[in-house]
């Protein structure tokens, strides 16, 4: 890599890294270059080379392997979120990429679905999808009028648009509770109260009637 076409070891990032070599029959190796974590560092171009034995100088040269190392980082603000049967919820996914990888890749929702071999389809009903394409992507996942059936665990998903593959994947566990409890909580209070109003209220008629009643 690099003009002179330098060895991987003299090279800071490749000093401790090596080449994966083996055969696949007499007369035939594969060299295998494994680069992980990638680094914005790595990019240039890469060539194979095999040489003879040291007595000679013959070197075979292998294709020119450009590698290009962009930034892109998926970003899940809520890992769990509950919502109330018949109400929304907004499924969060943004997507930090470089402006280079815009028209390479494609990200959407999948429902119960960790391998995101089938995306969700965004015009049925109660799924809405937004996208504001900017440097920093939101992709939201809007659910209406939730139902039972609505939860799930829901995956966002960004695939090369080339290949299919996927690239990575963020989750979101979705919970729908068919009551609100924070009503039915202040229902019982109101409830309660109305209860304890009446019994004083009986109370008090029964002591006014014994006072009416009561000989002199």
């Amino acid at each position: 890599m690099s003009t002179g076409c330098m060895l991987l070891p003299q090279l800071d990032e490749f000093v401790n890294q090596t080449t994966y070599k083996s055969h696949f029959g007499p007369g035939t190796m594969s060299s295998i270059l494994w680069i992980s974590p990638a680094h914005l560092s790595h990019r240039g171009v890469y060539q194979c080379q095999g040489r003879l034995p040291s007595y000679s100088s013959a070197v075979v040269m292998g294709h020119m392997i450009t590698v290009v190392v962009v930034e892109f980082k998926m970003v899940i603000p809520n890992s769990q979120m509950r919502g109330q049967r018949g109400g929304f919820l907004k499924l969060q996914c943004i997507v930090k990429l470089d402006e280079n990888l815009t028209n390479t890749l494609t990200v959407f929702w999948t429902k119960d679905n960790e391998n995101c071999s089938q995306s969700i389809p965004v015009n049925r009903h109660r799924i809405g999808n937004q996208t504001t394409a900017t440097d920093t992507r939101d992709f939201t996942l809007t659910l209406v009028n939730l139902q039972i059936e609505d939860a799930g665990v829901y995956y966002c998903c960004a695939a090369a648009y080339s290949s299919s593959q996927i690239v990575t994947i963020g989750s979101i566990n979705v919970q729908v509770q068919a009551f609100n409890h924070a009503l039915l909580n202040l229902f019982a209070l109101i409830i309660c109260k109305a209860i304890i109003l009446v019994i004083v209220l009986a109370a008090g008629q029964i002591w006014v009637c014994k006072q009416k009643c009561a000989p002199c």
